[in-house]
């Protein structure tokens, strides 16, 4: 049996010290903002004539695919497992996921904006918690089979997991700009613990909040997006 307290979230916003988080799991910060921009690029592919949905499909999927792209030299390699879309090294798994309202805030409570079924659940060893940042995280020994560190200290350890891989969630949220559709982003790389009733993830252990630089939209294919000819794209950090 293995306990640990769930009530500190550890949060960094300096870029110097994400920086230096980032290292050991061989990402950085230009890394993940590559991925937002080319996820970003899809988004704004889409004109006035594509289902209102499109925009966030195609966020979605080209994320996805610049994830892959841009982590494939640094040892990182697709895997989907039944519609659950990862890019993942021998040691981390990146999940590219929207997030709430609260998503990049320093002070923020963020959960996935969208709710997960039972087989990602389980194939990430969520654990069930309706009031996050409360009490301790209780592992009985079969959950601890994969052999992974558990650290001592503060920071809450790795949750086993069917991966088999430190998971991480790049979540991500927008803010309407104008009616043109112009977007402010907000990202962070967030490692998740627990679900709630509504099976949507709500709590998370670590939160490296990303200052993300203010990248233009990359205009892919042959065809001109619907937006004002002169953009202005803000990306937001809030505390």
């Amino acid at each position: 049996m293995y306990s640990h307290n769930l009530e500190k979230t550890v949060v960094l916003a300096d870029p110097n010290d994400i920086e230096s988080y980032l290292q050991p799991l061989n990402l950085s910060q230009n890394d993940l903002i590559r991925i937002l921009e080319r996820g970003l690029s899809g988004r704004y592919s889409t004109t006035q004539n594509h289902p209102v949905t499109s925009r966030g499909q195609y966020f979605y999927g080209e994320g996805v695919s610049a994830a892959r792209d841009i982590l494939t030299p640094k040892g990182f390699k697709r895997l989907s497992l039944r519609n659950v879309e990862l890019t993942i090294s021998e040691t981390v798994a990146i999940y590219l996921c929207r997030g709430c309202d609260q998503t990049g805030l320093v002070h923020g409570y963020p959960e996935s904006r969208m709710k997960k079924g039972d087989f990602t659940r389980e194939l990430m060893g969520l654990i069930h918690n309706n009031h996050p940042g409360q009490g301790k995280l209780i592992l009985d020994d079969n959950q601890l089979k994969l052999d992974l560190d558990l650290p001592e200290g503060e920071v809450v350890p790795l949750l086993p997991n069917k991966i088999g891989r430190d998971l991480w969630f790049l979540l991500y949220d927008f803010d309407e700009l104008d009616e043109f559709n112009r977007v402010g982003i907000r990202a962070e790389l967030s490692r998740p613990v627990s679900y709630n009733d509504k099976n949507v993830v709500n709590s998370f252990s670590t939160r490296l909040i990303l200052d993300a630089h203010q990248p233009d939209p990359m205009v892919q294919g042959g065809e001109t997006p619907q937006f004002t000819p002169d953009i202005d794209l803000d990306i937001l950090k809030t505390g």
